[in-house]
Order: C-alpha cells, then structure tokens, then sequence
C-alpha cells in the first residue's frame, strides 16, 4: 500500500521501476493498493497560491520558523513543484523542494500493466472530503 499521493513525488522512470518491484514481490493474485493524486489534483498542487506562515514548531523545524512556500505546474509535462523556504528563529535557513507528477486514469493503467500487474481498478479516495485535498485523490488497485 501507498498513500497520500506520495507515487506522485517519483518521476515516470522511478514509478515504473518501484512497481514493478512490488510487483515482483507479490503472489499471483496479490493486490497494490495506491492512493494516488489525479492529474487534475497534481495541476491543483502547481496552481496554489503562495503563502507564509509563522510556525511554534512543526515538520520543518523543532524551533519557530517562518515557512514562505511557492508552487509552480508545468502543463507539458503534467508536473507541479513545491519550494518550501524556512527562516528559523536561529536565523538557519534552509530551502526544500518537492515535485509531483502527474498521471491520467490510461498512463496509471498503462504503468502498471507495464510493471507486470494483470487488471487494474479505480475507485474514489479513501477520505474524499476529509482534507484539503482528499478530492484529488483516488484509489487504484493493481492485480497481480
């Protein structure tokens, strides 16, 4: 199992390598469940306004920060970007960056057939509504 849209923070080439590892792993009839970001939730990601926020403490920091963020979506290439800048109260400031790609319903298909998966299914996220962001995830199930 994958979940949170995190298959999306790999390339094409990395995503096909890894799930044809999980693939290999699997019995016949052993199933991949993926919540994956759809294309339209990758674009959503790349389309976000830029923000800053002061922080106590938190996933970039143990100290108070402040987070200044920044997105960017290539339309050709179906990828957004994340860059995250964090100023902490010691004055350290590190920069980190992510990057999410995207996929339709036929090239998630077409990856894991070509990972050696047998069928592949697509359902609704787990917790659609629950979070900022649980509208552009979905569920994808891959047999082996």
């Amino acid at each position: 199992m994958l979940t949170f849209g995190d298959f999306n923070g790999f390339n094409p080439q990395t995503a096909l390598e890894l799930s044809a590892k999980i693939s290999n792993s699997l019995r016949l009839g052993g199933l991949f469940f993926l919540e994956a970001l759809t294309v339209d939730g990758v674009m959503n990601i790349g389309e976000r306004e830029p923000s800053w926020t002061v922080l106590p403490r938190g996933m970039f920091s143990d100290e108070a920060y402040l987070l200044l963020d920044k997105y960017h979506y290539d339309e050709n290439q179906k990828r957004a970007t994340a860059d995250y800048y964090v100023i902490q109260k010691s004055a350290v400031i590190e920069h980190f960056h992510q990057q999410y790609s995207g996929y339709s319903d036929n090239e998630y298909q077409q990856l894991l057939l070509a990972a050696g998966f047998e069928s592949v299914e697509f359902y609704p996220g787990f917790d659609a509504g629950g979070h900022d962001f649980a509208d552009d995830l979905q569920i994808i199930v891959a047999r082996k």
